[in-house]
């Protein structure tokens, strides 16, 4: 799906890029400006959700914003995940000798793509070099090891009267290196991995237009529609609404 670019991106662009690459083995074909595109409707549902925050933090309205806000976090996070794994696949295809299509990366996948072809073909010659096939490993010149001198050796002691004599005190412990264990990978923050909780409900007056995470609603006076527990709270709350039970 190919974009002119620079050209803002809404809501249902994002979702049809996610349905592209979710159905799809192969990597899909998106807009060059992806990235910057994706970073700036997210920032825009942001200002939109404080907007509506500072006005009325109750409202429908507000909890709609919030409630799309989180879902096309979490829709740009998963794109960018099931991209990812689609280049390094095709950077591993590349390293033992296939032709990538790399034309239809935009320029941040190019720069992740150079990186994980590299990877591979190194790690891809272990055996050769273990082996003596490779026998030289050339490096470009600014990521060289800087050579360093030979530390000297003190000469080694010939009778037990030069052996030197070392204090056995208590041990300090204040000079001992804490060895702390790297945290691991941050997920997505746990208000963007859960899906929310959907209820039916009764409407008791018409209501304006307001977006929701998945579509637009636009609500008449007795009219039954399940949306997010959340957004429904807001209504019932305000007794615009009223919570439909199933009968046992």
């Amino acid at each position: 799906m190919q974009a002119g670019a620079y050209k803002p991106m809404k809501f249902e662009d994002l979702s049809e890029v996610y349905r592209e690459e979710k159905s799809k083995n192969l990597l899909s074909e998106v807009r060059g400006d992806l990235y910057p595109a994706m970073a700036s409707l997210l920032a825009s549902l942001k200002a939109d959700y404080d907007r509506l925050l500072s006005k009325d933090p109750d409202s429908i309205m507000c909890e709609g914003a919030n409630q799309r806000r989180k879902k096309a976090s979490r829709l740009a996070r998963e794109i960018v995940a099931l991209r990812m794994q689609k280049i390094s696949s095709m950077a591993l295809r590349a390293a033992g000798g296939a032709q990538g299509a790399t034309e239809i990366l935009t320029p941040e996948e190019k720069t992740y793509y150079a990186s994980v072809l590299e990877a591979s073909r190194v790690h891809m010659s272990s055996i050769d070099r273990m082996t003596g096939h490779v026998k030289y490993e050339i490096r470009p010149i600014d990521t060289a090891e800087e050579v360093k001198p030979p530390v000297p050796r003190a000469p080694e002691p010939q009778t037990l009267k030069d052996m030197p004599v070392f204090d056995e005190g208590p041990e300090d412990l204040s000079d001992t290196e804490e060895i702390i264990s790297s945290p691991e990978p941050a997920g997505l923050a746990e208000e963007e991995r859960e899906e929310p909780d959907y209820v039916l409900i009764r409407v008791l007056e018409d209501l304006p237009v307001f977006a929701g995470p998945d579509r637009d609603y636009d609500l008449k006076k007795e009219d039954l529609v399940t949306m997010p527990k959340s957004m429904a709270d807001a209504l019932i709350l305000r007794n615009r609404a009223v919570l439909v039970r199933p009968s046992p």
